[in-house]
């Protein structure tokens, strides 16, 4: 962990502990250890300060397409990525410029505190206030895409559908393969973040005023990093260290690569070229059939900022609301090739939502400039860390989660979500675990239609 941190020198017992003549050195080892890891623990990384302003400002995501007025931060629809680092402390100053609507601020999936300077999901920052964060990232955080989003009942929908989300990268994923940042260097390798995100409008160009507006199942405009469709160029053959991460409100991405190859005598690709027919006039842009289509091979390594423990083959990845994935995509060899990212037609149940097959965007592949052909970086298949089977270790508690729903058969009658059969109340404790135990939970989904489920704070095998 010193190493990775950048701290030089060695790690010194503190003066004045005295060790006795034992015969079980097993003890004294231990000993030692527990004070090397208190000093270990006890040093900062770097203290970051930041500011977000939360506004109303123009958001454009199509120049065929208006305007709309969105709720964002710093004025951006797709605001600058946090980079933290395990023993940083982010110092936040919140900024709340609206006039009409509390919010707050919560960083998801981080295992940091849920105690007020902290990630407290229930402080109201009221319309013109401020409040600072202060946020402790400890050195057991895992590395990898996490993301940021408002988090005030009832106005959570709305605001994140509006823009206020946004992504955090804490620095340390590619560690056991550290050639691949050699690769980051000298082009061999290129990382990409990827936001999805998707905004309703009305009939006057409105993002919906009320959560009762808004449906998921409704049309809608999806978009890769805030524009409707996103084209960008890779090398021939290099290594693509892909993010992405659905940051939206509401919407499923069911993700594919594909492509066809070109003919073998094109040559000066045309930047504007897109291989697909293709508008986005309409909020639903279908792709066009193909069936010599192939489909580029996904290598996950990370799910949800939680690092695989091998190599995960698959041909599609489905991204939920909130949810993240790390993968690497070899680009094709052929230049002219292009690679349409596409979200195919998914439906998440008989009571939930259809969603059509969109084109979101293409990649185009150039040959390489480079005289001197930068190395040729394999795709990792070894030295995935382990992690402990939770398993094996005892069960102190079993425990059933029912997620449930109603379903009105009058709009007068508001839809309601249910765990173990209750509403939601922030002032009820639903479930009291004891730190340090591990519990046994069995999620049974008795509605119609998929839920996702996440916990603040910590994670789950």
């Amino acid at each position: 962990v010193a190493s990775k941190r950048g701290w030089k020198g060695m790690v010194l017992i503190r003066p004045g502990i005295m060790i006795q003549k034992s015969t079980d050195i097993q003890s004294v080892l231990l000993k030692i250890c527990i004070l090397v890891i208190l000093t270990i623990w006890n040093v900062n990384g770097t203290a970051i300060k930041q500011t977000l302003v939360i506004n109303h400002a123009p958001v454009s995501i199509s120049p065929n397409l208006p305007s709309f007025t969105g709720i964002v931060y710093n004025s951006s629809y797709i605001p600058p990525i946090l980079r933290l680092h395990p023993g940083d402390d982010l110092h936040l100053l919140f900024l709340n410029q609206l006039s009409n609507s509390t919010t707050n601020l919560h960083l998801h999936g981080m295992r940091i505190s849920p105690l007020k300077p902290s990630d407290d999901v229930f402080i109201p920052i009221t319309p013109a206030s401020s409040f600072l964060y202060s946020f402790h990232i400890p050195l057991f955080q895992p590395s990898g895409l996490y993301w940021f989003h408002a988090h005030f009942h009832p106005f959570v929908e709305r605001q994140v559908f509006s823009g206020l989300s946004g992504a955090i990268i804490v620095e340390g994923l590619l560690d056991p393969w550290p050639y691949l940042y050699q690769g980051l260097k000298d082009g061999g390798v290129e990382e990409r973040v990827v936001l999805l995100k998707d905004v309703q409008l009305n009939d006057k160009g409105e993002i919906p005023f009320d959560n009762n507006s808004i449906h998921s199942n409704r049309s809608t405009h999806r978009t890769m990093n805030g524009k409707v469709f996103s084209e960008w160029k890779a090398v021939s053959d290099q290594l693509l260290f892909m993010r992405f991460a659905n940051i939206g409100a509401d919407i499923y991405y069911n993700l594919t690569f594909s492509f066809i190859s070109p003919n073998p005598n094109y040559s000066n690709p045309n930047p504007n070229y897109r291989y697909e027919n293709f508008s986005d006039s309409s909020s639903d842009q279908i792709e066009e059939n193909n069936e010599d289509k192939q489909y580029l091979t996904l290598y996950g390594i990370a799910k949800d900022g939680n690092i695989r423990t091998r190599l995960v083959e698959s041909s599609f990845v489905l991204l939920a609301p909130g949810s993240r994935f790390e993968f690497f995509l070899r680009a094709p060899k052929t230049p002219g090739t292009i690679i349409n990212i596409t979200t195919e037609h998914y439906s998440t149940g008989p009571a939930g939502d259809t969603y059509p097959k969109v084109l979101l965007g293409q990649i185009l592949i150039t040959p390489n400039p480079n005289p001197n052909p930068n190395p040729y970086y394999p795709i990792p298949k070894t030295n995935f860390p382990q992690v402990r089977d939770l398993r094996k270790y005892p069960i102190a508690t079993k425990r059933i989660i029912t997620l449930s729903e109603n379903y009105p058969k009058s709009k007068s009658i508001p839809q309601e979500f249910y765990i173990n059969g209750k509403l939601y109340n922030k002032s009820r404790d639903d479930v009291k675990s004891k730190i340090g135990t591990v519990e046994r939970w069995r999620i049974e989904n008795q509605s119609a239609e998929q839920h996702v489920f996440h916990i603040h704070q910590t994670g789950f095998q």
